[in-house]
């Protein structure tokens, strides 16, 4: 089914169904990994179909069904169908916290030829315009200083993640590369901030500052005692298959309950492009990643929404504004409650919000995907909360 477009949608008896042509999903090209954001704030996901065997689409949901807006969407020079392969995986995240979500697409190689100038060479950052549509960037970001170009059919990014690691409020960026036959060194870029930036066609922007931190976990997994599939085998000292790894996936939450986000990246990858054992191949580590903060620990908050009254439970769709300062400089930091996020994977369910330096939250705004606004008394910071659709208040999550 990899060139089939399908939209199951959940039915009054508990059953789906697939709605997908009659949605006008028709394009029937070969998709490795899509992502729904709200384009235009209008409380309808739209979608990212992003193929890795054609142009990509990008499809405006007006509620019941899809409208292809590809071309109007893109800004200046930009295309959004670009590239047309070379790219696994995509990521819809707001980068500078404007409100507006942006789309991050993952590159294997180089940009084939015909593609525009003003496109990075290396992976591509989309940056929504307050709605009217999306300008590439990357760039202007430093995100690709160093980037490698694989050959797109045997390495690059397939596991990748977006998320707030260093609780400034803004999302840092993950890449995890390798191919069916190797491994290769994943990728961590930091944010150092914002910055204005004219950009050619559109003006200035507020951009995320990226700095390639990848050495900091550019590292083998200690050696520890394998276990063998078979029930009858002892387990042994032998060794892990060589690193750099294969990274599949990649998920960030609060493993440990302390507050901040860690990383689970899950290795590994099909034995039969091997010569070796599949046993052994699969063997390549899991690897958690905790964040040591050296100095004072940031400060933050973590909001876990629940739907109810129409808007089902886990919220997807609902997007979370807070408010935060520091003596008198304040700022506002936006996210959005997705199902998903980068390839065949997605973040916890909780929105963990980095506030920096910043010690107090001014005021919080949920809207929820009936576009029903509900604005909460500002939690103490430090803190976990939940907020339930209708219910007026935060309560501690325990």
């Amino acid at each position: 089914l990899l060139a089939l477009d399908q939209l199951w949608l959940a039915q009054d008896d508990g059953t789906w169904e697939d709605h997908g042509l009659a949605w006008g999903l028709d394009t029937q090209l070969g998709t490795r990994n899509s992502s729904f954001l709200d384009i235009d704030h209008d409380g309808w996901l739209d979608l990212y179909e992003h193929n890795t065997d054609g142009p990509s689409v990008l499809w405006r949901n007006h509620g019941a069904g899809f409208d292809e807006v590809t071309a109007r969407a893109s800004l200046a020079t930009t295309r959004m169908g670009l590239p047309e392969s070379g790219t696994w995986a995509s990521i819809a995240t707001d980068v500078n916290s404007d409100g507006w979500d942006d789309l991050l697409v993952l590159r294997r190689g180089l940009p084939p030829a015909g593609e525009p100038e003003s496109h990075s060479n290396g992976h591509l950052l989309f940056v929504n315009v307050a709605g009217t549509g999306f300008v590439e960037v990357a760039d202007l970001t430093h995100l690709n200083d160093n980037f490698v170009a694989f050959n797109h059919f045997t390495n690059g990014v397939m596991g990748c993640q977006a998320a707030d690691l260093n609780a400034d409020g803004y999302p840092d960026i993950l890449t995890g590369n390798g191919s069916p036959e190797s491994g290769a060194v994943n990728g961590l870029f930091l944010t150092t901030g914002l910055l204005e930036v004219d950009v050619p066609g559109v003006g200035p922007l507020l951009l995320p500052q990226y700095l390639d931190a990848t050495s900091l976990t550019d590292t083998p997994a200690p050696e520890i005692l394998l276990v063998h599939a078979s029930p009858d085998d002892a387990p042994d000292d032998g060794e892990y298959p060589s690193y750099p790894y294969r990274t599949h996936g990649m998920c960030a939450a609060d493993f440990d309950g302390d507050g901040f986000l860690e990383v689970l990246e899950a290795n590994g990858g099909p034995g039969r492009y091997q010569d070796e054992d599949l046993v052994r191949q699969m063997q390549e580590p899991d690897r958690l990643w905790k964040v040591d903060f050296l100095e004072t620990p940031p400060h933050w908050i973590s909001v876990l929404l629940r739907g109810g009254d129409g808007v089902p439970l886990d919220a997807i769709g609902a997007r979370v504004a807070v408010t935060a300062s520091e003596g008198d400089a304040s700022r506002t930091l936006h996210q959005t409650r997705f199902s998903g996020s980068g390839f065949a994977a997605g973040n916890g369910p909780e929105l963990f919000f980095g506030l920096g330096a910043d010690d107090r939250v001014d005021d919080l705004v949920v809207v929820w995907p009936d576009d029903t606004t509900e604005r909460f008394d500002p939690p103490e910071i430090d803190a976990k909360v939940v907020i339930v659709r209708g219910g007026g208040t935060l309560v501690p999550l325990e």
